[in-house]
């Protein structure tokens, strides 16, 4: 990603780590269909890690 902050009111960091997580969760759930899992329970602790369980019945 390139991106000009100049005069952006907002931490870079948080920022680019922010669309991280979201990029990775898009590919996780990706992945997780395509490979016949299921989510079997997601939510969001406390420090903003999200925590993802998937199965799958074989």
């Amino acid at each position: 990603m390139v991106a000009d902050f100049w005069g952006a009111k907002i931490n870079q960091q948080q920022f680019v780590n922010s669309i991280s997580q979201k990029y990775a969760h898009k590919t996780l759930m990706a992945t997780v269909q395509e490979q016949g899992f299921n989510v079997e329970e997601e939510e969001v602790l406390e420090d903003g890690t999200v925590r993802v369980v998937v199965g799958r019945w074989v």
